[in-house]
């Protein structure tokens, strides 16, 4: 059996006035666009999948910054999702994001360009037909990365 192959798009907007006023963590302040693809391929009770896609940020100009343009960013994603059980999956993979530099006044920011690579598992657990539950665990391969995230999921279908 073929790839099966679709198109994703992800739109990031702008939060608060000004990201680097006051030292919080408002988001990056720019207008971003990711178009990726991904590919799935099936080998029951298995899922080979990868994605790859490539952000481009909008630069914008801030009060007492000048303007900032951000460093595009492409980003994968690759690993083996198997089902233990109807109910039952579990999945590993590695994921990146190759960042490239900002610049600020047309001016590269040293330290700006990043490579970031993480390796994570998953499993999710179908409880009703309307409610699942995932627990997640990634690691830092980079020194770029975040050492260590653990999350719990719980999501609702209507």
């Amino acid at each position: 059996e073929d790839w099966s192959l679709t198109f994703t798009t992800d739109g990031v907007f702008p939060t608060g006035k000004n990201p680097f006023e006051d030292n919080r963590n408002l988001g990056g302040g720019q207008y971003e666009v990711t178009p990726g693809l991904s590919y799935v391929k099936i080998l029951d009770p298995a899922a080979l999948f990868f994605y790859a896609g490539h952000q481009w940020a909008i630069p914008r100009t801030f009060p007492n910054i000048g303007k900032v343009e951000p460093g595009e960013d492409f980003r994968f994603r690759f690993g083996l999702s198997v089902s233990l059980h109807p109910r039952l999956r579990t999945s590993l993979y590695t994921a990146g994001d190759i960042i490239g530099h900002t610049r600020t006044r047309g001016v590269q920011s040293a330290g700006s360009d990043r490579d970031i690579v993480r390796m994570g598992g998953s499993l999710d657990l179908t409880v009703t037909e309307s409610i699942r539950a995932n627990m997640n665990a990634v690691f830092g391969v980079t020194d770029n990365a975040t050492d260590a995230v653990y999350s719990f999921g719980l999501s609702h279908s209507f």
